[in-house]
């Protein structure tokens, strides 16, 4: 069936194009069901002139055979495939890192293969950069979907993902009910990680993925660090938004906030214990 009527991308301020319901959904209606623009298979050049370029080129710069795979796979994508990809969120800015500055030397490399220009004439050193960042912020392992890419994300999400065994084909279902006019949200980091990480952690996989998250469970306490409070000697004594000394604890039980010095420093040192791993 067409889930595509399931939702519709409207532009916000913060998230760039974003999907929302147009109906109700309760617990358990899958939301969205759609097959992938591109998958990423692990070939063997054998005998392939071209691939075995590539591969030269690649490891010469230090690279992950990951990325020829992922290359070759956009290379094959038709066109109408491509042209999706492409309009796909892309980052404004280029990452800083050597890995990065890697892939962008072995791409430019690859755009001026005799044998990728003639069997890839549209292959650009400007779509390739594109196509890369594209790549590392929407994929899902090694699927790239368009709809699904769409879904902002939240720690709170009101969807989980999950590919049925034998399928290629992704599906959201609501793990909550979902009116009409709603963000659909799903979380980016899996389910497993997200009920366990504390804020802070969540925080920094998510700025490897280029955004900052102020969704409703980041923006609140975090009770995954909840600690013995100094006030009411019972453990309900959670950190605001930071865990650091000029943050208090606020108390959960009591709903009132303990400017405890002692109990900020503690929360601020778990923090840096976390920072550390």
């Amino acid at each position: 069936p067409d889930y595509s009527s399931n939702l519709f991308l409207h532009e916000t301020v913060n998230m760039g194009l974003a999907a929302f319901a147009t109906k109700k959904f309760f617990v358990g209606d899958v939301v969205l069901a759609e097959d992938p623009l591109m998958i990423v298979k692990p070939i063997k050049p054998r005998g392939n002139k071209m691939l075995i370029e590539m591969e030269k080129v690649i490891l010469r710069n230090g690279c992950d055979l990951d990325l020829m795979f992922t290359l070759y796979a956009f290379f094959n994508t038709e066109k109408s495939g491509r042209d999706k990809i492409l309009t796909l969120y892309c980052p404004k800015e280029k990452p800083k890192s050597e890995k990065y500055r890697q892939c962008e030397r072995a791409c430019i490399e690859i755009v001026g293969s005799k044998a990728v220009k003639a069997r890839y004439p549209w292959v650009t050193v400007e779509i390739l950069q594109s196509f890369l960042l594209i790549w590392d912020i929407n994929c899902h392992g090694e699927y790239l979907y368009n709809l699904g890419t769409r879904l902002a994300h939240s720690c709170d999400p009101n969807t989980f993902c999950r590919t049925d065994t034998g399928s290629d084909t992704i599906a959201y279902v609501a793990v909550r009910d979902i009116s009409a006019g709603d963000l659909i949200t799903f979380g980016y980091l899996g389910g497993g990680p997200l009920m366990v990480m504390p804020t802070s952690r969540r925080r920094r996989k998510l700025i490897e993925l280029g955004f900052y998250c102020v969704c409703s469970r980041c923006s609140g306490p975090d009770t995954m660090r909840t600690m013995q409070c100094p006030a009411c000697d019972q453990a309900s004594c959670v950190p605001l938004d930071g865990g650091t000394v000029e943050q208090p604890a606020r108390c959960t039980l009591y709903a009132a906030a303990h400017d405890h010095v002692a109990a900020a420093q503690a929360i601020a040192s778990q923090a840096a214990e976390e920072a550390a791993l």
